[in-house]
């Protein structure tokens, strides 16, 4: 594939203007406001402009973590001009997944915890805590573990266990949060709730300061390059601040360089936001049992889970907890009790070890196979999907 010399993000937008795009020039308004994009969807309007007008056009990948560049690092590439301009893609139609009644369901139990509740102002996490979907606190992490080593005993050596149960409590918890924004949303557009989003700056004297969107993405986007420059994922930045169990000595030396920056450019300890819900008609919430919130929780996670492991990227041998995720999540879901396809774990039972052996032989600097012995203290540089 054939690029020009990549744009940051200013010279794209003035790049899109001079070639007659309209809308560019509201993306450049954005732009100025701070001086950057403080989020993802103003650089993906951009690249749906650029896209118009020219091939294959995608952002400059950092080598060292496979990702996009960010901040002021970002470059768009563009390949080959179009002979005709094409309209613009917007996708909001097709990307836009219709509630299933699963969904409706886990819906109406958090409309009659909010109304319990009586609404209130909370950061979302809170929210989730309040509502009580599901949690993983009483489940044994060694028990867990164990089963997955046994699961893959005829498969490679190097599997780590550890990461596999990491990644289901980590499962867990992000689709508590996606479930509860979502119902939220669908809540809002019904009129049963009004929701409202306040962003909240601490300061150093330990004061509660409201302050604009702008300002907030401003900040978050500021931590975001910083992270990124010390060549960590900003996600799980995030996932290892909130979730004490996954932190590891990168993430906590980040944290502090994060917490200077805060303080020394902008006066605060740290920044969130919060939804404030306001229960609009109490009269219309259905009394859901946990029982059967519980089925159509757990059935949206298997359905959920089924399309993921379709997916290409999530059929890519170099990566072997994703080769497995089906056959991890299934597993562990059956260890805590829920019902799920025996013929599956079954099938995916009998090709580890072919399996396995292909992972090995797509990364033939590895000397190891299936069955081998690593010592505790080797350095293995194998690409251990974290998630």
């Amino acid at each position: 594939m054939e690029f020009v010399d990549g744009m940051n993000d200013l010279e794209a937008v003035e790049y899109c203007i001079d070639m007659g795009i309209e809308e560019a020039k509201g993306l450049l308004e954005t732009y100025k406001s701070a001086d950057r994009f403080t989020n993802m969807k103003s650089v993906q309007a951009l690249q749906k402009l650029l896209v118009t007008i020219h091939h294959d056009v995608e952002l400059a990948t950092n080598p060292k973590t496979n990702k996009p560049f960010s901040g002021k690092k970002r470059r768009h590439l563009v390949g080959d001009l179009r002979i005709e301009r094409v309209k613009k893609e917007d996708g909001r139609e097709s990307n836009s997944r219709k509630p299933t009644a699963d969904d409706f369901i886990l819906d109406e139990f958090i409309f009659s915890k909010l109304v319990k509740l009586n609404g209130g102002n909370r950061p979302l996490r809170n929210w989730v805590k309040e509502i009580e979907l599901y949690n993983l606190y009483n489940v044994d992490k060694e028990e867990m573990k164990s089963l997955i080593e046994n699961v893959h005993s005829e498969g490679i050596a190097f599997f780590n266990a550890v990461n596999v149960v990491n990644k289901f409590f980590d499962t867990i918890d992000k689709r508590n949060t996606s479930i509860v924004q979502s119902a939220i949303n669908r809540l809002s557009k019904d009129n049963k709730i009004q929701s409202t989003i306040h962003y909240v700056f601490k300061g150093l004297d330990n004061d509660f300061i409201n302050v604009s969107e702008e300002l907030y993405e401003q900040v978050k986007s500021e931590v975001k390059e910083l992270v990124e420059e010390m060549e960590l994922n900003y996600n799980s930045y995030i996932s290892q601040k909130i979730n004490s169990q996954y932190k590891n000595v990168e993430y906590f030396e980040c944290q502090k360089v994060v917490n200077k920056y805060l303080a020394d450019n902008h006066k605060i300890q740290y920044f969130y936001k919060t939804i404030g819900i306001k229960i609009l008609d109490k009269s219309l919430a259905r009394e859901v049992s946990r029982s059967e919130m519980l089925e159509a929780y757990f059935n949206r996670l298997i359905s959920l889970t089924l399309q993921k492991q379709k997916r290409k990227d999530y059929q890519d041998t170099r990566f072997v907890e994703k080769e497995f995720y089906r056959l991890n999540t299934f597993v562990l879901l059956d260890l805590i009790g829920i019902e799920v396809s025996q013929d599956i774990i079954n099938e995916d039972k009998l090709t580890i070890k072919e399996r396995s052996e292909q992972v090995y032989s797509n990364n033939s600097s590895y000397h190891v196979t299936a069955g081998d012995k690593i010592p505790n203290n080797a350095v293995l540089k194998f690409p251990i999907y974290q998630g």
